[in-house]
C-alpha cells in the first residue's frame, strides 16, 4: 500500500501551478479530558475547496480517504462527537478541535485541501495528550444559557476555583476560529479587580467570591450565539464555560387604564384637579368651619340668656298688677 502515493503521482502528474501550500503547527498538546485546537491556513482561491482532518493508521498519509472530519467548501461548522472543523474564507484557514481528549487520541494527524483529480495537500501534526495533575486542572462554573430582551441588558457569572484570583479572565465568542481558539477575545482583565468597559459589554472579577461578571447591555439580534468565560493561564490549555446568549424579542408593555388617566391629566389638567389643589380646599373649609363655629355658638348661647331673662322678670311684675285692679270689698 506504501506505493500508492507514487501510482497516483504518476497517473495525475502535479505542476508546479497546481501545488497548495497547507501549514500549520508540527504539534499541539493538551490535558487529557480537556481539549485542543489546530488552525491551518492554505493559499488564496481555495477558499471554495474542501478541507479535511485524517489520522494516520493503516494507510500512509489517509490515503484510505476515511477522514474524520471534511467539509464542503463552506463555512459551516462540521461536527462529529467530540471533533468539529470550521473554514474561515476571509483568513484562508480553517480550525479543528478536538474535545474531552483521552491518551487514544494522541497520534499524527493532516489537515488538508481537497482537490479532484490532485493530490491533496496536506500538513501533518502531532498530537500529544499530556496527563493532567490535580494541581492543573481548574473547575469554571456558570449558567448554560442566558436571555436578555431586545434592547435590555444581560450579565452572566462564572465561578472559578481558589488559587486563580489574580489570573486574567475572559469572555469571548464562537466566531470564525472554533471555541475562541483566534485569541480575539471581547473582553479581558489583567488579574485584578478593577471593572473593564468595553463599548457595550464589561467584565469585573470579585477575588473574595471568586468569580467574575460580565454584562452586555443595549442587547441586539446579532448578539445572540454562543460565548465562552474563561481563566488565563501560561503554557496550559484555558479552562472555559460555554454559555448559550439568547436575545429575545422586545415586547410591546399594554395600556394600562392608570396610565390612560395620566395621559389624560397631562392633556386635560383643568378637567382633572390635582391632589394638592383638592386637599387645599379641604383644608379651607375646615379651617372656616373650625372659626365661624365658636362665633354662631356664643349668638345662641346670647339669645337664649336673653329669652330666660326676659321670661323671668316678666313672671315678677305680674302678681302686683293684678292685685291693684281689684276692687275692694
Amino acid at each position: 500500500m506504501w506505493m500508492l502515493p507514487l501510482w497516483l503521482w504518476i497517473l495525475f502528474p502535479v505542476s508546479p501551478a497546481d501545488s497548495v501550500a497547507v501549514t500549520g503547527p508540527r504539534t499541539v498538546m493538551g490535558p487529557e479530558g480537556g481539549s485542543v485546537s489546530v488552525t491551518c491556513e492554505y493559499e488564496k482561491g481555495y477558499e471554495k475547496y474542501g478541507k479535511f482532518w485524517c489520522r494516520e493508521r493503516s494507510y500512509f498519509r489517509c490515503f484510505n480517504w476515511e477522514f474524520i472530519l471534511e467539509t464542503n467548501g463552506s463555512e459551516t461548522m462540521v461536527r462529529e462527537g467530540r471533533f468539529s472543523i470550521q473554514d474561515n474564507h476571509s483568513l484562508h484557514v480553517f480550525t479543528v478541535s478536538m474535545e474531552h481528549l483521552t491518551k487514544a487520541d494522541a497520534g499524527t494527524y493532516h489537515c488538508g485541501v481537497l482537490r479532484l483529480r490532485l493530490l491533496d495537500p496536506r500538513h501533518a501534526v502531532e498530537v500529544i495528550v499530556s496527563p493532567v495533575s490535580p494541581a492543573d486542572s481548574v473547575a469554571l462554573t456558570g449558567p448554560w444559557t442566558v436571555t436578555g430582551p431586545e434592547g435590555g441588558s444581560v450579565s452572566v457569572t462564572c465561578g472559578y476555583d481558589k488559587g486563580y484570583e489574580e489570573y486574567g479572565k475572559f469572555w469571548c465568542r464562537e466566531g470564525s476560529s472554533f471555541r475562541c481558539s483566534n485569541g480575539e477575545h471581547i473582553l479581558e482583565t489583567n488579574g485584578s479587580e478593577a471593572k473593564v468597559q468595553k463599548g457595550r459589554f464589561s467584565i469585573q472579577d470579585n477575588h473574595t467570591l471568586r468569580r467574575f461578571t460580565v454584562t452586555m447591555e443595549h442587547l441586539t439580534k446579532a448578539d445572540a450565539g454562543t460565548y465562552h468565560c474563561r481563566v488565563l493561564r501560561t503554557a496550559l490549555p484555558d479552562p472555559r464555560h460555554a454559555v448559550e446568549v439568547i436575545v429575545s424579542p422586545a415586547s410591546t408593555k399594554p395600556t394600562s387604564a392608570r396610565t390612560a388617566a395620566k395621559e389624560d391629566e397631562a392633556n386635560f389638567p383643568n378637567q382633572h384637579p390635582t391632589p394638592a389643589g383638592s386637599q387645599a380646599s379641604s383644608i379651607y373649609f375646615l379651617l372656616l368651619v373650625g372659626l365661624k363655629m365658636p362665633v354662631f355658638l356664643c349668638m345662641v348661647c346670647a339669645v337664649v340668656w336673653v329669652s330666660v331673662r326676659y321670661r323671668a322678670s316678666s313672671s315678677d311684675t305680674v302678681p302686683h298688677r293684678c292685685d291693684h285692679d281689684l276692687p275692694h270689698s
